[in-house]
């Protein structure tokens, strides 16, 4: 049951959606430059240099009458060619951002920070947007509970620095199924649902399976089967959101992404065809080194098990049970009844329940990639943060005549958020190593053979030595940072600029490695042929080496 509406500001939802925008993204990007640049982010720093050539050659096009010339396919090819495994509206941002922010107006001093604005914006817009869907089921207060819950997640928290797409998919997926819930109240806002998918799969493939997710839903909660009668056949009536995603989709999709332009069959089906057929990643995990299917299917949820704070894994667990024994109990009685409003609490909860568990189930597939530690299933989590505050409301019913209720909903409160913030907090930056007492945090699951940290950012917290230390135009190794993201810290004047990058230990003067998994072989390489088993600095979280700093002799 929802709160009454109240007249003060401070419970309107357009207000507190853009507190929590706002307060998220601030403190993001206050936070950010602790965090050093991953693997995936070098190739999008490029790829964002890349297409804002191609607008600033379109402005100069467009000034000497040449304007077509910009969409020709040689121009096309020759900007957007780049990094095409992945739709370019994120990476459109990360240029715009790149080419206004930074080299127009000098807001911003460095390439990384111009582009990594735009991942602190996406992150602040997955907040206020979980808090809005939550709105759809949940007083404000639990609402904003939500929301908060889903910011401090570790592993969330840690994305959300980043320039890269899988914050802003999850901000995609929330928002369709926001749209989706108001698309029945007019034509105007079943149109909006269409655009919303469109955009959304202009960020990331990860939305694909959403539609069928709205099928599912609507063929449980308001699909009828065709019946005669006096006047014909009467046919169910199908949501018209479901033809706006059909037909405006795709068309959003093509119109975002110039690369397709001059062949759109061919690029598009190339593709659908590079991810269903990805490469594998290697990790560890319960000291197995997984790098090829079939994976287990147990991965997303002992990873989920060990990874969410653990108050919240509990009320997030409890919240599933409740879920599924609410819809069970309720639904074949509304649906002999009449149909179910779209917006029906019940209707609105299996909804929610369905887009929480599919990324699960999808990632829990043998054949499935399961590289990237959480982020592939990471955007059903905000959907479990809501259905957890349901069931809290639920149960705040129950003992709302209590004479300690108030003091009650305040500790449950408090027993929820400060334990998920402090180990939010505590991890960083280094989130992607963050476990939680399940497993013993960073300690026990480095002891039970899990995934230590990956994706190459750790030698941030080394950089200082590494110039203070190498002779001029030595070689660094790097292990899983790559050469676009070295690219960047030259750049951005992280590195001196007369340090090379090597690709192998041996031909290099200085090594910054992980010595786990598929990366140690390059830390007993340092072993071996530098005669020294003792690194100069060791990057760690609670005494477990993510990474070591060491010199040749």
């Amino acid at each position: 049951m929802t709160a009454p509406a109240s007249t003060s500001i401070l419970h309107r939802p357009w207000f507190c959606a853009l507190l929590l925008f706002l307060g998220t993204a601030i403190l993001v990007g206050m936070t950010s430059g602790d965090i050093g640049f991953t693997r995936d982010e070098g190739y999008y720093f490029k790829a964002g240099r890349d297409y804002f050539g191609w607008f600033a050659e379109l402005w100069q096009n467009l000034l000497n009458g040449k304007f077509t010339q910009s969409f020709s396919k040689s121009a096309i090819d020759r900007h957007w060619s780049y990094n095409h495994e992945h739709p370019v509206l994120v990476k459109t941002m990360f240029a715009l951002s790149y080419g206004v922010l930074k080299e127009w107006l000098g807001i911003f001093s460095t390439d990384s920070e111009a582009m990594r604005f735009v991942g602190w914006i996406f992150g602040g817009l997955t907040v206020s947007m979980t808090y809005l869907l939550a709105r759809t089921l949940v007083s404000n207060g639990l609402a904003i509970l939500a929301a908060l819950l889903w910011l401090f997640m570790p592993r969330t928290f840690w994305h959300m620095h980043l320039a890269c797409f899988d914050i802003p998919i999850i901000f995609g997926h929330v928002w369709l199924i926001y749209a989706y819930l108001q698309s029945q109240r007019s034509l105007k806002h079943a149109i909006w649902a269409g655009v919303v998918f469109g955009l959304a799969a202009a960020i990331k493939h990860n939305v694909l399976f959403v539609p069928f997710i709205l099928v599912l839903h609507w063929m449980l909660v308001q699909a009828r089967w065709p019946k005669f009668e006096q006047a014909g056949l009467k046919l169910p009536s199908i949501p018209l959101a479901f033809f706006t995603i059909a037909v405006l989709g795709p068309i959003v999709f093509v119109l975002h992404w110039p690369y397709l332009w001059p062949d759109v069959i061919s690029r598009i089906g190339w593709y659908f065809n590079f991810h269903l057929d990805h490469e594998h990643y290697p990790i560890l995990y319960f000291g197995e080194l997984l790098s090829a299917p079939p994976f287990p299917r147990h991965f997303p949820f002992v990873m989920s098990a060990v990874t969410i704070p653990l108050v919240t894994l509990g009320l997030i667990l409890l919240s599933l049970g409740a879920a599924i024994y609410a819809l069970v109990r309720h639904f074949p009685r509304l649906r002999r009844n009449n149909d179910v409003p779209l917006q029906h609490p019940h209707a609105v909860l299996l909804l929610l329940f369905l887009n929480a568990v599919m990324p699960f189930w999808v990632i829990a597939n043998p054949g499935t990639p399961i590289f990237g530690g959480t982020k592939h299933w990471m955007n059903g989590v905000p959907f479990l943060c809501i259905l957890a505050v349901w069931v809290l409301q639920v149960l705040f019913h129950q003992i709302r005549n209590s004479n300690h209720y108030k003091k009650l909903q305040t500790g449950v409160i408090g027993a929820l958020l400060v334990p998920a913030a402090l180990l939010t907090f505590h991890s960083h930056p280094y989130g992607l190593s963050s476990y939680n007492e399940v497993i013993g945090f960073a300690r026990g699951a480095a002891n039970a053979g899990f995934q230590r940290t990956f994706w190459g950012y750790e030698p941030q917290e080394s950089w200082d030595m590494i110039n203070q230390r190498t002779p001029k135009n030595s070689k660094l190794h790097l292990g899983d940072t790559n050469q676009a993201s070295y690219r960047t810290y030259k750049k951005d004047k992280i590195i001196r600029k007369d340090l090379r990058y090597s690709g192998r230990v041996q031909n290099s003067h200085a090594a910054s490695v992980q010595p786990q998994g598929e990366f140690k072989k390059q830390w007993v390489d340092v072993w071996n042929m530098w005669k020294t088993r003792k690194p100069a600095g060791v990057v760690h979280i609670d005494g477990v080496p993510l990474s070591t700093v060491s010199f040749k002799p």
